[in-house]
């Protein structure tokens, strides 16, 4: 044995097997025989000896123990679990054999039970350092990251610089988005030379965490000039440039999703991440490609399909977007950012009832919850006595406009009003509607006894088209502000006056309503027609726009339509007519009841649906929509075809 234990195994062996010749029985040299073999490699001679082992002394829990880890080596996993199982039931206090079966059981899979086992190791000997690591890794995959962390202090406060023991509080450290602790962790493991494959692309991922762009994005790069062919790294490089936000970033963060795509063709993130900023680059085609490769990877991955479903309506796809937001939604129900966009195509497509049903789900705006009074959601039946309704505002004013074009209906039914609306906009709604109250703070009256939100009160009431036909122009100006800017901007009294806009600040969607001012001029080429802006905005910079481009077009600076809705309002209804991008302006003259050319983009707002010229919420408006074929210069010359009528009409 001397020679065993101090490694000159070929002088050991000879002496093993003379011992044996002399007495065949010996179960101790059969087991120091089988454990010679396993040391060089020789296992199937170890599997045999240390069986010969097992049979002459069946009780020897070591000798069971040595056999199974032969086999383990040989890859006959069933018969070395036997054997493991067989030395913790022979000698369970042994440290030793309840972390070799711990190990099986984790090359079998089963983290559980390799944690049980690990844990009877560490309970056994706590300083069993290999059993602790393992233990917390087997909690790991069994996302039990706080007791890793639990079972890797009290290695740590024994051996602070355990490269290893402080890699995997790291991991451990992670799942609980503790992503400062886990920096350091990682940074002390490597500091005592921790050569774990993932260190460094851990530590990137912490500092991605912390949103410490630039340092992850050194952290990225550092781990590809080491190896440029690690496709998780490019998508690490790829976000941290996405997510930076430094100026001219984005086409590189695309380049580095598409070489871990290149890299890892199955690399569902990366194509989605690629799609992104392909839609923000406004490259659509080159965003649809890659959300195919998304979906064509997970078919059923509902954020995919979502965003699927909003990049074919935004190329003018909507017949084709509908069945995909029907699958997100499917596989999302309690999710509203799926339900929100089933909803608008579905009312894009003109189908209230189903669509005003998923946009009850739709996403809420963090203002909602300050008008929730935890009262009784109205459903829409006459109320007791003197109960009244509390209606809260939703959305911008555009919406608001739009919405309370349903209270006049609902009073004349007799139900009893107050709203919490914009405070911009209750002269007008007290012009329009006497019986209106308003709510200005908390708690409600107690006369008021049950709530909704306005955007739910067409789920109640315009169900289907014929639910439409009371929406009348329920909203009057100021008549003697409107009548002095009437004077104002047609002193002779007899010119036609029409009202532009052409921009909203609107920032998720104004990029595609906005229409250059300069594409207006054939507009302007129409006779007999005086122009007056009604655009918010600076008015040095919209004069200064106006000029540019060459066109004759008003711009009032006593009138600012953000802060004085009422002169917003009395500016509008001084038009003989208006046109106007889709923004609050073509709501003012829709629930004025003036006439206005409202110009829609490719894919417009789901209230404007698709395929029809008018719209069931304000009967004064014609809608012009852009074609697949078309872009804003060939529209607006539609138009200006059609002004000197509108206009003979109107004034």
């Amino acid at each position: 044995m001397r020679h065993h234990q101090a490694g000159a195994l070929a002088e050991a062996e000879p002496l093993y097997r003379a011992i044996l010749q002399r007495g065949p029985r010996q179960a101790d040299a059969q087991n120091l025989l089988g454990l010679l073999h396993y040391q060089r490699g020789e296992h199937p001679a170890a599997v045999v000896a240390l069986r010969r082992a097992t049979r002459l002394r069946p009780g020897a829990a070591e000798y069971h123990r040595n056999l199974g880890m032969a086999l383990r080596a040989l890859g006959r996993l069933p018969e070395a679990l036997a054997a493991c199982r067989r030395a913790v039931a022979l000698q369970p206090a042994a440290a030793e054999s309840q972390f070799n079966l711990g190990n099986l059981l984790a090359e079998l899979g089963d983290a559980e039970g390799a944690a049980e086992a690990f844990r009877a190791a560490v309970a056994r000997q706590p300083g069993f350092a290999a059993a602790r690591l393992n233990l917390a890794h087997a909690l790991l995959l069994l996302k039990r990251a706080p007791e890793a962390e639990a079972t890797l202090r009290p290695l740590l406060a024994e051996q602070p610089d355990h490269p290893q023991a402080r890699y995997n509080l790291g991991l451990s450290l992670m799942p609980q988005e503790r992503w400062s602790e886990a920096e350091a962790a990682f940074r002390a493991a490597r500091a005592a030379g921790a050569a774990a494959a993932g260190l460094a692309a851990n530590l990137a991922i912490t500092l991605q965490e912390q949103e410490r762009w630039p340092e992850a994005e050194a952290a990225w790069r550092a781990l590809l000039d080491d190896d440029p062919a690690q496709p998780e790294a490019w998508f690490g490089l790829g976000l941290a440039l996405q997510c930076g936000a430094a100026e001219g970033a984005a086409e590189d963060a695309a380049q580095a999703f598409e070489r871990a795509c290149a890299l890892r063709p199955d690399y569902c993130d990366a194509w989605y991440n690629l799609a992104h900023l392909r839609r923000q680059q406004g490259a659509l085609d080159a965003a649809r490609a890659a959300l195919d490769r998304a979906l064509a990877l997970q078919p059923e991955d509902p954020s995919a399909l979502t965003n699927l479903a909003n990049l074919l309506a935004l190329q003018g796809w909507p017949e084709q977007a509908l069945p995909l937001a029907r699958r997100a939604a499917a596989l999302l129900p309690d999710d509203p950012l799926p339900r929100t966009n089933l909803a608008r195509l579905l009312l894009l497509h003109g189908r209230y009832a189903e669509g005003w049903d998923a946009y009850e789900g739709r996403v809420r705006e963090e203002a909602d919850a300050h008008y929730d009074f935890g009262l009784p959601a109205w459903d829409g039946a006459a109320l007791p006595g003197d109960g009244r309704v509390l209606v809260w505002r939703e959305q911008g004013i555009g919406d608001e406009v739009m919405f309370c074009s349903l209270l006049p209906e609902l009073l004349a039914a007799g139900h009893r009003l107050t709203l919490i609306c914009d405070r911009r906009f209750e002269p007008a709604l007290l012009r329009a509607m006497p019986a209106l109250r308003f709510l200005h703070r908390a708690p409600p009256p107690p006369e008021i006894v049950a709530q909704i939100s306005m955007a739910s009160l067409p789920r109640l009431f315009r169900r289907q088209e014929a639910d439409f036909a009371g929406n009348r122009a329920y909203l009057t100006a100021d008549p003697t502000r409107r009548a002095a800017l009437r004077a104002r901007y047609a002193p002779e009294g007899g010119e036609t006056l029409l009202g532009l806009s052409w921009y909203t600040a609107h920032p998720r969607s104004g990029y595609k309503r906005n229409i250059p001012l300069a594409a207006f001029a054939p507009l302007f080429a129409v006779p007999g027609l005086r122009w007056v802006s009604l655009q918010y905005g600076d008015p040095g910079q919209l004069a200064a726009e106006a000029a540019a481009a060459g066109l004759a077009l008003r711009i009032d600076p006593d009138v600012d339509p953000r802060a004085d809705l009422e002169a917003a309002l009395a500016q509008v209804a001084a038009m003989d007519h208006v046109v106007s991008i889709d923004n609050s302006v073509a709501h003012f003259a829709g629930a004025l009841g003036l006439p206005c050319d409202l110009l829609l983009p490719l894919a417009p707002d789901w209230r404007w649906q698709i395929g029809r010229s008018d719209t069931p919420w304000y009967p004064g408006l014609r809608l012009h929509r852009r074609g697949h074929d078309d872009d804003w210069p060939s529209l607006l010359r539609r138009v200006a075809g059609s002004l000197p009528q509108a206009a003979a009409r109107n004034g």
